[in-house]
């Protein structure tokens, strides 16, 4: 809904642009290297941050597909990234992240079944998401 809006696009681009980005080198820079399968989590982490650079397409009625398609390769991506944290942390964080992959992956379901209010469902699933990568951090920084 905000990239359908030139106002709200402007905005939109910048925070996910700046999250994104700073998510990036959180990840590139700290959770890569100092986790036990490097290569799988950069590749998961490299194509969930290219949909999010690529779903600031504007959604318009000629774009909304490509808007549509990066946001869904984004969100598998997400959800294959908790999945990988729960497989290479331990104890509790990789509990937590087994859980957090449980609701990423009901509000996933639900975009598609209830598609009138993905909002609500979508909003939650990317703060969980988020999440997830912070568990990682702490859980590497506990190490």
């Amino acid at each position: 809904m905000a990239a359908a809006a030139q106002p709200s696009l402007i905005y939109f681009r910048s925070v996910l642009w700046t999250c994104g980005t700073l998510f990036a080198i959180t990840m590139y820079w700290f959770v890569v290297p100092a986790i036990r399968h490097p290569g799988l989590v950069a590749t998961a982490w490299t194509v969930e941050y290219i949909g999010d650079i690529m779903i600031a397409i504007p959604a318009r009625p000629k774009t909304m597909r490509w808007h549509t398609t990066f946001a869904q390769i984004m969100g598998y991506a997400m959800i294959i990234l908790a999945v990988l944290f729960a497989l290479d942390l331990s104890g509790g964080y990789a509990v937590t992240e087994l859980i957090l992959v449980v609701m990423m992956s009901i509000l996933g379901l639900l975009t598609y079944r209830d598609g009138k209010r993905y909002v609500f469902y979508q909003a939650p699933f990317i703060y969980l998401s988020h999440f997830t990568i912070l568990i990682a951090a702490i859980a590497l920084i506990q190490k």
